[in-house]
């Protein structure tokens, strides 16, 4: 490729060449055909021979996650290179956070360099790595020539998982061999739950007795009994929850929840799934072991906020493969759906345990626009009513403020603060 140099040579060597031709100049000749003599020579310039290859530690990233990127150049001939400029493409939302992805540099023969630069990946997704754009001049800078070596690479970026206590969800189906579930209810395990006086035909080990001396009457331990069950974490995935931020908006702080709920619960050795609607509806079936948490963290990863399914549609397409007797999760902003009562409602009256975990729109609206106050005022008052209905009607909702992390709300849920 011929730079602007180049160009503004030849063209003036060639008019000081016709120049000194039609004035008989001898000296404007002699420019002339020096400047394109000097173009020339440089065009014979020598080929680049080199190889390039990138090292990722890893190609599964989770938010905020930091990684060190390694690209190896290494020249292939037996003579020096002349000026290369390297750069590796990144997608518009990795970060760079040090280093750099472009360099300058030239290379003797055989010789083999390390590039090195960190990136950052602040949102879940599928990223991708490359090409990456080589490009080379001769020495004066008067050619280039450029190189697009398809070394691409795809890095997925999980949701980040936060550790919590755990939502106290019930589920009237239980599973033998799963793990333990506190139910918050006395019975049999070794979670402390409450103190009781004595009664005749309680076993001595349930005693407690320092209660006992302090007390100066027989007292007993009561534990917290754990139950086995099934979990479906329903997720509100239509574009309306996109709301705010590309990072802040109900879909985000969801997305999160989820995958720390599903985390905590397969942990625990639960059996859970999960439901995306959108414009369309995605299903995981309950199941347990890493093998499902992986199937649900990928799904998670590659949710969008686009479409209009309603609550209803979404409902009634997989209720022949939800079980009764096990615990909903739903998150969602519950903005902008009219079925959404009734079909609540109706799930109630057959029997489904329903917990709402909603974050509040309104407040990621008022953060991004300067919601007037009135407005604003009046949109919370009208949710407030709506989730107050929602409780009426049997359903446990829990009103998620964007300010509180996903560890803090759970923290808040354990607690009993909802």
């Amino acid at each position: 490729m011929w730079s602007r140099k180049a160009l503004a040579l030849v063209t003036l060597g060639t008019l000081a060449l016709l120049f000194g031709l039609v004035l008989a100049d001898g000296q404007s000749v002699l420019i002339g055909t020096a400047a394109l003599l000097f173009v020339g020579l440089a065009s014979l310039r020598q080929s680049v021979t080199v190889r390039v290859q990138r090292a990722v530690p890893k190609d599964r990233f989770v938010e905020g996650d930091r990684q060190p990127i390694r690209l190896t150049v290494t020249n292939l001939r037996n003579e020096d290179t002349p000026m290369l400029e390297l750069y590796d493409q990144l997608s518009d939302r990795v970060r760079l956070v040090r280093g750099s992805n472009k360099r300058y540099f030239y290379l003797r023969p055989r010789q083999e360099r390390a590039i090195l630069y960190d990136i950052q990946t602040p949102l879940r997704g599928v990223y991708r790595l490359g090409p990456i754009a080589l490009r080379h001049s001769d020495f004066f800078g008067l050619f280039t020539e450029e190189e697009r070596i398809e070394d691409i690479q795809d890095i997925s970026v999980y949701p980040r998982i936060e550790e919590h206590a755990g939502l106290f969800v019930t589920s009237q189906r239980l599973r033998h061999y799963n793990g333990p579930f506190l139910t918050r209810q006395v019975g049999q395990s070794t979670e402390f739950y409450s103190m009781r006086d004595y009664v005749k035909g309680d076993p001595l080990r349930k005693i407690n007795w320092k209660a006992t001396a302090r007390l100066r009457q027989l007292m007993v331990n009561e534990m917290e009994r754990e139950n086995l069950c099934d979990i479906l974490i329903m997720l509100d995935a239509r574009e309306v929850n996109t709301l705010g931020t590309i990072s802040t908006n109900p879909l985000e702080y969801s997305v999160k929840a989820a995958a720390s709920l599903a985390n905590h619960y397969i942990r625990r050795k639960n059996q859970v799934g999960l439901l995306v609607y959108n414009d369309s509806l995605q299903m995981i079936s309950p199941g347990g072991g890493e093998s499902q948490l992986s199937k649900i963290l990928t799904m998670l990863m590659a949710t969008e906020g686009k479409g209009d399914l309603p609550f209803r549609g979404a409902f009634e397409l997989s209720r022949p493969y939800i079980n009764r007797r096990s615990a909903l999760i739903l998150l969602s902003g519950l903005e902008f759906d009219p079925t959404m009562e009734e079909t609540v409602e109706a799930m109630v009256a057959a029997g489904f345990n329903l917990t709402v975990i909603s974050p509040s729109p309104a407040e990621f609206e008022a953060g991004l626009t300067q919601t007037l106050t009135e407005k604003r005022d009046l949109v919370l008052l009208e949710r407030e009513n709506f989730l107050e209905d929602l409780q009426a009607r049997g359903v446990r909702v829990i009103d998620w403020q964007p300010t509180e992390t996903v560890s803090a709300l759970l923290e808040r849920v354990v607690m009993g603060g909802f």
